[in-house]
């Protein structure tokens, strides 16, 4: 299956381990050494999170297990879900160029 970055955007993120919705694709993360997607942005579905970066979680490509016609699902641990640990286990903070 082949899937362009503006089709990507549309599809939910939904967390298989809670059956959460953890939003939608806000971006990728790309890999420039090795040329490969390493992460998604996902942007909650909130009014408020449209106008901040804080609340954008980076979801590991590892952690994609299923991307579907309408949702991405992924595999995160329950407990990084409420912001608990959330910095070791999504990485890295992203550097603004």
């Amino acid at each position: 299956m082949f899937c362009t970055t503006e089709e990507l955007r549309d599809k939910d993120v939904i967390n298989v381990c809670s059956g959460r919705n953890l939003g939608k694709v806000a971006e990728l993360e790309l890999d420039t050494e090795s040329g490969c997607v390493s992460a998604l942005i996902v942007c909650p579905d909130s009014l408020s999170s449209l106008f901040s970066s804080r609340n954008h979680v980076r979801v590991p490509w590892n952690e994609i297990k299923c991307i579907g016609r309408d949702t991405v699902l992924v595999e995160i641990p329950v407990s990084l879900e409420s912001g608990e640990g959330k910095s070791s286990f999504f990485g890295k903070k992203r550097s603004k160029h």
